[in-house]
């Protein structure tokens, strides 16, 4: 980041698709906010992305949905329906993470593998230390990668 940046604004800048820009958002926020998990979160994106970012991703990881705040702006063709092939795009991704929410997959799952040619981690943590800590309850697969445990509460789940 340039110097000139202000130090409250950080970059999460491994992740690999939506789901990976919430959930790797809030793992960079514990790391580096006194080992504490957000009490709210607040996403800024298109407005055409809002069920997919809080119904699919946040509802996935269990962020609960009354704690996340979300500010959509949509480009021109968007917010008046003019551009059709992007809406049925908007409604075969929500499809898509509502069939398979953590994108463990063939369709999601080799999206991800295709974006990462340089094989940037998707660890969740770097350190064992830490995702011991941290209290998140995941699995790594034989692929090495690393899904968070479904059915399984996570600490953001709670207040801190």
């Amino acid at each position: 980041m340039p110097e000139s940046s202000s130090p409250k604004v950080v970059c999460e800048e491994r992740a690999l698709d939506s789901y990976s820009n919430v959930l790797l958002s809030l793992i960079q926020f514990w790391q580096d906010h006194g080992r504490a998990w957000p009490e709210q979160i607040t996403i800024v994106s298109h407005a055409f992305k809002r069920e997919r970012l809080v119904d699919c991703h946040c509802g996935a990881i269990g962020f609960p949905l009354d704690r996340v705040n979300f500010i959509g702006i949509d480009p021109p063709g968007m917010a008046d329906g003019t551009n059709e092939a992007a809406a049925k795009g908007v409604v075969e991704a929500v499809t898509q993470w509502l069939e398979d929410p953590h994108g463990k997959g063939n369709v999601l799952g080799g999206k991800r593998k295709k974006r990462n040619p340089w094989g940037i981690s998707q660890l969740l943590f770097s350190t064992e230390e830490d995702r011991k800590r941290s209290g998140v309850r995941s699995e790594i697969r034989e692929d090495g990668q690393e899904y968070l445990s479904e059915g399984s509460p996570q600490p953001w789940s709670y207040n801190n």
